[in-house]
Formats: C-alpha cells, structure tokens, sequence
C-alpha cells in the first residue's frame, strides 16, 4: 500500500460557524486516514507547510510511521518550530488513524492496548459569580465532571489600563476560592496562568493559592525558558503544570528530568503528533511526572489524544474545552462521555465519522490574529 495524494481541507465551515484544518491521507488501498493541522492564527501558513511535504509522502509506505516522522523532521536542514511541527503532528496522526483502519483496530491497541478503559477529563468552568456561571457549573457536576479548570479572570484587563499582574494575582486566588468553595474538597480545581506572570510573581500566585489544593497551577511563568521552573518549583507546594507551547522531545528534557512539574501539558497537535507524544509520555514515567494533554483544536485532536492516554500508564487527565466538541454532520464519533470521563467506541484507526461532502463547501479560512495584550504602560503582554 502506497500514499497517493496529501488532501489539505482548510477553511471556515459557515453552517457551524468554525475553522476546519484537516489533512488527509488517501492511498491505494482504498484506506484514508486523517490530522488536525490548526494552529492558532496561523492555520494557513501550516496549510502551506504541509502541502509542501505532500512530495515527500506520495509514494510511500503509511505503515512506516517511524521513518515517514524522521524523515519530515530530520530530511531538510531547518527543523522544529511550531509551524513546521504542527504540520508534522498532523501527518503523523493521519498515519496513525489510517493504519488502524487498515488492520481493523483502534489506534490505541496499535500503542500497546488499554491501560485504562477510560480517560478522566476537566472542563473548563469560571468562579460561580453569576447565575449564569452556576448554572453551567451546576449542570457539569449533574453530569458527573469532577474536575474543572478556571484562568487568570479578564477582568484585570481592561480598556481604563491594560494587564496588571498585582490585579491579575488577586483575581486569580478569588477564583479558585470562589470555585473550591462551590464545588467541595471531593472535586478538583485547577488555574491556567497562561505565561502572563513572572517568577516571583508566580511564586506569590502558588503560594497564595496553597490552602485552596489546587489540582496544578499551569503555565504560571513563560515558556522559552522551562528550567526557570526551577525557581517557582523551590517556592511552592503547589502542583505545577506546563508544556502547551513547547515543540518536540528536546525541550521537555529539564522539566521532566529534574522533576520540575508534576504534569505534563503536551499538545498532540503540535509537539509532534501520536508518535512524540506517546515518547514523551514513557519518558515521564521513568520520572513519575503524569500527563494533562492540552486539548483545544477541535474534536479530531480530542479523540487522538484520548488513544494517547488510553495506552499510557501515567495518564492523569485529559483537557476537554469549549473548543473541543464533536460537530454533527461534520467531524463526529470515536468516544462517548460517560461522568466526566470519555469512552472509547472501539472503531478502528481514530473512530472518527468525517462528512467529506462537507469539507467541499468551506468559506475561505477566518485565520486574523487574536487581540494583543498590552500592560497598563502600553508594553507587550504575554497573550
């Protein structure tokens, strides 16, 4: 069996109001198989990338994942980077789904088998500060969620004077109280920072957050530089998280070599698809660090990911946000939601039901950059 053709399908579905950026690989055999490529604000440039490695995969040989993943990263001079490297994570989990429809089994029986029958996931949920905020937060714990995530508020952000990291720290702690009051010590609660402080400033954020017990405190400092953790990680007991923004193995090396977060956020779709993702994750096992993979370019990646921590001993929970959600009669199947946890189906590849007459109507891509933030002097802020 052979690729013969690279299908790139990107642009804005209007009947249900979102991006689609899919890859798919077509062979001989009558077998596709198919990746996420979307990349925040930049979906088009990774649109150009893959269709440029569409001459390297014509003709080869789907079952050789492995070699088919060195070649795209290795094969030329300039490597790495998350254009380049989501680009791979879409091939490389397009490979992965078309092999297990190939030998008629799911992906995550390709990795090893189940190590668990299902994958616990968090939502994400605001502080109980509306009626509208409770009833949401109350229909989640009716549904058997048990654990939630909330952010740094955007409420210390605003048109009177930009992003103030001391307001940013108040509100963030008044979140997490308001959300562990609500929902009990039996459910979790966790806070993505989302790179916007500093490390003292970070250490004064986890510290305060301490009697609370959150569940980690994700990407409390910026992510050029992971062994800064080093620093945070001195100063807290509290759990910490990252990886959402780092590209391939390498330069998770510090962070799980010397223990300095207890869980992982990798992001499939841009660390480098279903093959470095399940490398990183038996890495972290021989450091006891779990994984909580990042979870936010749509259905297709929630269901990849799913596979990934099916197969992993050291799976601690999965993300599953507002972005994540299957879209009927468009990209649907391979799990079902059963109290906070999502089952899968058991379909072989990625279990997905894709509408091809669908993706031949798309609008061109809405791919604009998101609003910049500034600081209250009118300097950059991490977004």
């Amino acid at each position: 069996m052979k690729i013969t053709d690279v299908r790139v399908h990107a642009g804005y579905a209007e009947a249900f109001r979102q991006n689609v950026t899919l890859v798919q690989l077509v062979t001989d055999g009558g077998v596709d198989g198919w990746g996420d490529f979307g990349l925040s604000g930049k979906s088009g440039t990774v649109a150009d990338c893959v269709r440029q490695f569409a001459a390297w995969l014509v003709g080869e040989d789907p079952f050789r994942i492995e070699h088919i993943w060195q070649d795209l990263f290795r094969g030329s001079f300039w490597r790495g980077g998350p254009v380049i490297m989501t680009a791979i994570s879409a091939i490389d989990t397009a490979l992965w789904d078309l092999k297990g429809k190939a030998l008629g089994a799911p992906v995550y029986d390709l990795l090893g088998g189940l190590a668990r029958k299902k994958v616990r996931v968090y939502r994400h949920q605001g502080p109980p500060t509306s009626d509208e905020a409770k009833r949401r937060l109350d229909a989640l714990l009716e549904a058997g969620f048990t654990a939630f995530r909330t952010s740094t508020s955007d409420r210390e952000y605003d048109a009177r004077g930009g992003y103030s990291p001391k307001r940013a720290i108040e509100h963030s702690v008044e979140a997490v109280r308001a959300l562990r009051e609500y929902v009990g010590p039996e459910h979790d609660v966790c806070i993505d920072v989302h790179t916007r402080l500093g490390p003292m400033e970070a250490i004064e954020l986890c510290q305060a957050l301490e009697p609370y017990k959150p569940f980690f405190v994700e990407d409390p400092i910026r992510s050029e530089n992971p062994e800064v953790f080093r620093l945070v990680r001195s100063k807290t007991k509290t759990r910490l998280a990252t990886g959402e923004q780092l590209c391939g193995k390498w330069v998770f090396r510090e962070l799980i070599s010397e223990n300095l977060v207890d869980y992982l956020r990798i992001d499939l779709c841009h660390v480098g698809g279903i093959t470095e993702t399940r490398k990183l994750a038996n890495w972290a096992e021989a450091y006891y660090v779990e994984t909580a993979l990042h979870v936010t370019n749509g259905h297709l990646s929630d269901v990849a990911s799913m596979h990934v921590d099916l197969s992993i001993p050291n799976c601690g929970i999965q993300e599953y946000s507002g972005a994540s959600r299957p879209v009927p009669g468009l990209i649907e199947g391979g799990f079902t939601i059963d109290r906070g946890h999502l089952v899968p189906t058991g379909e072989p590849g990625l279990g997905l039901r894709i509408n091809e007459a669908a993706l031949a109507n798309l609008a061109p891509l809405r791919d604009g950059m998101k609003t910049r933030w500034r600081r209250e002097d009118g300097a950059v802020q991490d977004w």
